[in-house]
C-alpha cells in the first residue's frame, strides 16, 4: 500500500508540474485524500496529505517564477488548496466516524464473547449439577436386575429419574419425570423434584399421595413454567 501510495503521489506531483486547470489535475483533491486515509488510516493519512499538499502548493507558487512549470494563477492556487482542505476534512470526519463504529463493534463483540464464555461455563456447571442428581448406579433388589441410561437431548434438560427406597429388599420405587421444555428452567424444576422426593417421607409408599405431595409443593412455584 505504501509503495502504491508513493507512486500515486509522484503521479500527483507530475500532473501538477506539467498539467493545468483543465487536465486531470482537478480530480486529485478528491482522489488522493480519500485514498490515503482509506489505506493508511487517520494519522498516517494526515502525514501523507500534509507532505504532498505542501509540495503541490510549493510547485504552484514556483510556477509564477519558473517558466518550466505549468503556470497557476493565485486564484487557482487558493481554490485548489481550499478544495483539497475541504475534501480532507470531510474524509477525516468519515474516517473518524468509521473508526468509532469499528471500535464500538469490537467492544460489543468482546462483550458478547465474554458473555458467551460465562454462559458456557454456567451451562457446564449446570450440566455437572444435574448429572450429580441423577443416580449413577442402580440399587440392589433381590430377584431384580436394573440398568439405566441417561442421555438428555441438550446439555441440561427436564429429563429426570430417581430410585425411591421403600424400606424393603424386595421393593423399589422408580420415579420418572419429563418436565416440559428443555434447558436451564426445566433442569431447575428437576432439582426441585429431587429435593421433594428426598423429603417425601411416608408419602413415597403411596403413588397417589406422593404425586399429591409433589404437586402441592410445585404448584404456583415454578414461575409459570
Amino acid at each position: 500500500y505504501r509503495i502504491c501510495g508513493f507512486f500515486i503521489g509522484l503521479l500527483f506531483i507530475y500532473d501538477i508540474f506539467k498539467g493545468g486547470p483543465q487536465e486531470a489535475l482537478s480530480l486529485w483533491p478528491f482522489i488522493f485524500p480519500a485514498g490515503t486515509y482509506f489505506m493508511y488510516g487517520v494519522k498516517e493519512g494526515t502525514l501523507w496529505n500534509t507532505v504532498f499538499l505542501s509540495i503541490a502548493l510549493l510547485i504552484m507558487i514556483m510556477s509564477q517564477y519558473c517558466p518550466a512549470i505549468h503556470y497557476y494563477s493565485g486564484f487557482y492556487i487558493i481554490r485548489f488548496a481550499m478544495t483539497y482542505a475541504a475534501i480532507t476534512i470531510l474524509t477525516l470526519g468519515y474516517e473518524y466516524t468509521r473508526s468509532l463504529s469499528i471500535k464500538e463493534l469490537a467492544r460489543k463483540q468482546k462483550v458478547m464473547n465474554n458473555n458467551f464464555g460465562r454462559i458456557r461455563r454456567e451451562f457446564e456447571l449446570s450440566k455437572n449439577i444435574q448429572k450429580n442428581i441423577i443416580p449413577s448406579s442402580a440399587p440392589v433388589v433381590k430377584g431384580l436386575k436394573i440398568a439405566s441410561l441417561y442421555k438428555p437431548l441438550e446439555e441440561v434438560s427436564g429429563d429426570f429419574f430417581d430410585y425411591i427406597d421403600l424400606g424393603s429388599p424386595y421393593k423399589i420405587g422408580i420415579f420418572i419425570a419429563d418436565v416440559t421444555g428443555h434447558g436451564v428452567p426445566s433442569a431447575l424444576i428437576t432439582s426441585m423434584l429431587k429435593i421433594l422426593i428426598s423429603t417425601s417421607g411416608d408419602y413415597k409408599n403411596s403413588p397417589p399421595s406422593m404425586m399429591k405431595y409433589i404437586n402441592s409443593h410445585l404448584y404456583n412455584r415454578t414461575g409459570g413454567y
